[in-house]
């Protein structure tokens, strides 16, 4: 988790240069490196849930500004979309992951185009890894080596272990294989809801 946040934020400041004109901006990245340096000392869970979510709110405020570097891209050149890219992915918090898994499940149930169903499945799967890194509400507090965090992390593993497999039924061509072990989602999801929610 450690290791994806430092490369998350690495993506993101690489697009800042050392004077940067936006004073706002500025705050926003030096709240992002001191709460990094918290998630990566610390062994407690709740500092590090705080951390964050300091860092997912400077992210969310960063976008708001432009770095000297991109001063004067088009809003939808590849660098600013880089740079909103990253931001987005420390940003993105548990609901937000899963409002997408739940978006792009509907894809993969309707669609009968395989490239589309594995667009849909690739940004699940991100987001079911992107979950793992966040802990719901009624598991707040517990140690990270909880039997109830780990049960989580198993929940959040089938599902990505079925998505791997769906994926690969998409890969091949097979829609219909991929929609009949698609529907297994369904009862992941009822499972880990009645558990975690």
């Amino acid at each position: 988790m450690r290791k994806q946040l430092i490369a998350m934020l690495s993506a993101s400041l690489m697009f800042s240069s050392v004077s940067l004109c936006a004073a706002d901006l500025e705050q926003d990245m030096d709240t992002l490196n001191a709460n990094l340096k918290i998630v990566k000392k610390t062994d407690d869970a709740r500092e590090m849930q705080q951390a964050l979510t300091r860092m997912r709110a400077a992210a969310q405020d960063a976008k708001q500004s432009t770095p000297d570097k991109l001063e004067g891209q088009p809003a939808d050149s590849a660098q600013i979309k880089d740079y909103h890219a990253g931001l987005d992915s420390l940003a993105a918090d548990l609901e937000q992951d899963m409002d997408t898994l739940n978006a792009n499940l509907k894809i993969v149930k309707k669609t009968d185009d395989a490239r589309e169903m594995q667009q849909a499945l690739t940004r699940m799967r991100a987001a079911a890894q992107d979950a793992k890194q966040s802990t719901p509400d009624k598991l707040e507090g517990q140690p990270a080596d909880s039997a109830q965090i780990k049960d989580y992390h198993a929940g959040l593993d089938s599902l990505i272990a079925q998505i791997d497999v769906v994926s690969t039924l998409a890969k091949a061509n097979n829609v219909e294989g991929a929609k009949r072990e698609a529907a297994k989602f369904d009862e992941i999801r009822n499972t880990n809801h009645k558990k975690f929610r």
